[in-house]
């Protein structure tokens, strides 16, 4: 088992902490966002990058950086992210087709 090289510090993860800490970063601009189309986009732009920190979680294993259990572990975690994130983005449509209907009555 090795750990994370020196040359990786730049590449590897630093590309793995810029995707892990794009996620809450994306939820919070998404939330203060006004309108239901920008929260939507702002969540998918975390969701994506919960996909991309699980794919460079991945490559950490295949290059033996990682263990298979700390793989696993992580990979567990970020599951759970993104299906509160899939939540959070099916509430914020629900919360939008709410919004229109009210609206069309008026």
């Amino acid at each position: 088992m090795k750990t994370f090289p020196k040359h990786e510090e730049y590449r590897l993860t630093s590309d793995m902490l810029r995707a892990a800490r794009s996620i809450p970063a994306n939820i919070s601009e998404g939330f203060g966002r006004f309108h239901f189309a920008e929260k939507i986009q702002f969540y998918n732009i975390a969701k994506g990058s919960t996909t991309e920190t699980q794919n460079h979680i991945e490559e950490s294993y295949n290059n033996e950086y990682i263990t298979n259990d700390k793989k696993e572990y992580f990979l567990k975690k970020y599951h759970v992210v993104e299906v509160k994130l899939n939540n959070l983005i099916a509430s914020t449509v629900c919360a939008k087709k709410r919004f229109v209907k009210r609206k069309e009555k008026k």
